[in-house]
């Protein structure tokens, strides 16, 4: 399926709409699969996955994400974090100490103004943001910053709303603000890409980024085994930081998960069960 992650999802919904179409087992996205569950496409596992050790292993947070008023409908295979990573050649030029551990918002941008100053052809940070990535924007890019914030609240169960103003969301616009009035993000043409989640570990290959709020995904893209560009000195010229929060709490607190669940198909005719295991 050519295309963004939301235009996969896209032809998913329209492939679920059939049985003739539906896939029997399908990969979904944590962060959008509890609109086929809403719409009665996913079967109920509950059952199936209370003796399963694999699923007893799992964290509260992962098992959430999958379940909804107490029934599960699918298992998650795998969930990424995010951090920064950043051109060791890059910071050595602009005077940054190595290795550089950021304890505030205030030091990347601070960084990414000497990374202006001293590299007129990179683009100092990079920050995933805009709407044409689907729900995968926020995921992999303003909801690490705002949980970052002093206030990461989005959603008020007591009042059954989502959160439309509070400090921690004035704080993530804010951080984009500054950043984009001094010049120190990426193109918009870039960032604002539908596929502009794939674009920074090929940037940062060519050194053409500075900061770059990433993904643990963005260094499997280097190996040779998938080449999405090979790029062996990696390990040596790229730094990685973990994600401050916008005053300096704990390091590496600021991180959403996001990951990719399997499903089935609720009127798949193939279904059997084996033990605790679906073929």
């Amino acid at each position: 399926m050519p295309g963004s992650y939301a235009d996969v999802e896209n032809k998913m919904s329209l492939l679920f709409r059939s049985a003739d179409t539906a896939p029997d087992v399908a990969e979904l996205s944590n962060q959008d699969i509890v609109q086929w569950i809403d719409s009665g496409y996913l079967a109920k596992i509950t059952d199936r996955v209370a003796s399963d050790e694999s699923w007893k292993g799992m964290s509260d947070s992962v098992k959430a994400e999958t379940t909804i008023d107490g029934q599960v409908y699918g298992i998650s295979h795998g969930e990424n974090e995010f951090g920064l990573l950043y051109d060791k050649a890059m910071f050595e030029k602009a005077g940054i100490p190595l290795p550089w551990q950021p304890r505030t918002w205030k030091d990347v941008l601070s960084a990414a103004r000497k990374i202006k100053a001293s590299n007129h052809d990179a683009w100092p940070l990079w920050l995933g943001t805009g709407t044409a990535q689907g729900a995968s924007g926020a995921a992999y890019g303003t909801n690490n910053l705002l949980l970052g914030s002093s206030d990461p609240t989005i959603y008020d169960a007591k009042q059954g709303k989502w959160v439309v103003d509070s400090k921690g969301l004035r704080e993530v616009i804010d951080i984009y603000r500054t950043a984009s009035s001094e010049g120190l993000l990426a193109p918009s043409s870039q960032l604002l890409n539908a596929n502009a989640i794939a674009a920074p570990p090929e940037a940062m290959a060519k050194h053409q980024i500075g900061i770059t709020l990433s993904g643990n995904w963005f260094t499997l893209q280097w190996l040779k085994q998938v080449s999405a560009p090979y790029y062996p000195d990696a390990y040596k010229q790229i730094g990685f930081a973990p994600l401050p929060t916008v005053e300096g709490g704990a390091p590496g607190a600021a991180s959403t998960l996001s990951g990719w669940d399997l499903a089935i198909y609720a009127n798949s005719t193939k279904r059997t069960w084996r033990g605790s295991s679906c073929k």
